[in-house]
């Protein structure tokens, strides 16, 4: 069994190797530190089979794939990297080949960012450690890349996830962080909208926006050759596959004028010293739930804050067209709530925005969508 007792919250999780369990919690409470707790790099215990895990790590027992595939990465592609890792460890390449398809030799840079994840999760299952942390495994896959996912995640895995539906079916018992508490919930509690709507969680449903486009043509793109318009007060949402050439598109609008396009990666998209000076408007970080953030690194902060940092300074910048890639990344319910009345608000103004997403949870937020 493994257990890990995190020094910053009040206790504890256990881990069996015959189970999956989940981890859940707002933006902020600490999920991906306890996964760093694990692996012996925070502050805390980690007992593995009764003994002192951290008195002598051993990685090829612990695995982990983070939430930034980019950090991941030896191999150009995922072929090499499970070449790489057979120099050290016993390496499965069946199950890379699975998970990657066509896209098994391609190399990572060339890769959408949803075969990025999978690459990622390729190399940390084909070692077949003993237990294994999981990031945020769901973000930027498409149903077909989480319906493989799931089929493969193994027992004594610990996974935190925000998009909470598409996790209950796989996990057997699950924990919430919630004020400086880690406490085990029943996987019931999780299926109830009102309990996800006061602890902050996605799965519940999203009020559709109060808005309705105008004519006017804000800017012209290309989407798979074809020439699409974003109108005046429109939300333009951009569906498909992994690869299917969502990212792709909005490069296409980079250097258009009055347009601010920003990506998935948030740690290659700030260009300042604190949350403050990174998005400028008080109003904007308020609404975000940020203010308290104000004069932090955003490089500190979570995943999910970081998202609301780069959309908080695209709102920021003004421009008429903002085009947003997988804004829902690592956003929790509170945080969806917040996008959908900032966004609310943008459109009001007549500015136009354009996302790319494979989360359903947003498609409520669009006026329209085109289907890759």
């Amino acid at each position: 069994m493994l257990v890990v007792e995190p020094s910053f919250l009040k206790g504890r999780i256990e881990l069996q190797k015959d189970e999956v369990v989940g981890l859940f919690g707002r933006n902020g409470a600490g999920k991906t530190t306890v996964m760093m707790t694990a692996l012996c790099l925070m502050e805390g215990k980690v007992n593995l089979n009764g003994e002192d895990f951290c008195a002598k790590p051993d990685y090829t027992r612990i695995g982990y794939v983070s939430q930034n595939p980019n950090s991941q990465v030896l191999g150009e592609t995922c072929e090499d990297e499970i070449e790489i890792l057979s120099n050290f460890v016993d390496s499965d390449r069946e199950i890379a080949r699975k998970l990657m398809g066509d896209f098994f030799s391609v190399p990572f840079k060339r890769l959408s960012d949803g075969y990025k994840k999978r690459f990622v999760l390729s190399s940390a299952l084909s070692t077949h450690p003993e237990y294994l942390l999981i990031d945020e495994p769901f973000a930027n896959l498409d149903e077909e890349g989480i319906s493989t996912l799931v089929k493969v995640i193994p027992r004594g895995t610990l996974l935190s996830e925000h998009r909470v539906k598409q996790t209950l079916s796989l996990i057997d018992r699950s924990y919430l962080i919630k004020d400086g508490n880690l406490v085990e919930k029943d996987k019931g509690a999780f299926l109830e909208n009102n309990f996800l709507r006061r602890e902050g969680l996605r799965g519940f449903e999203i009020d559709p926006l109060e808005t309705k486009p105008s004519q006017e043509v804000l800017t012209q793109f290309r989407v798979k050759g074809s020439n699409e318009f974003l109108h005046k007060g429109e939300s333009l949402c951009i569906k498909g596959k992994n690869g299917s050439g969502k990212t792709t598109t909005l490069k296409g609008l980079i250097g258009k004028k009055d347009v601010y396009v920003i990506f998935q990666n948030p740690d290659l998209q700030f260009f300042n010293q604190t949350v403050r000076e990174e998005m400028k408007d008080p109003e904007v970080m308020k609404r975000l739930g940020l203010w308290k953030e104000a004069d932090r690194s955003p490089y500190s902060l979570s995943h999910g804050e970081k998202m609301k940092v780069l959309i908080g300074s695209a709102i920021s910048s003004k421009s008429r067209v903002i085009a947003l890639d997988e804004p829902a990344s690592g956003l929790d319910g509170f945080s969806l709530l917040e996008f959908r009345s900032i966004l609310q608000g943008v459109l009001e103004e007549g500015r136009g925005v354009i996302i790319t997403t494979n989360d359903d949870d947003i498609i409520p937020l669009c006026n329209r969508v085109i289907q890759l």
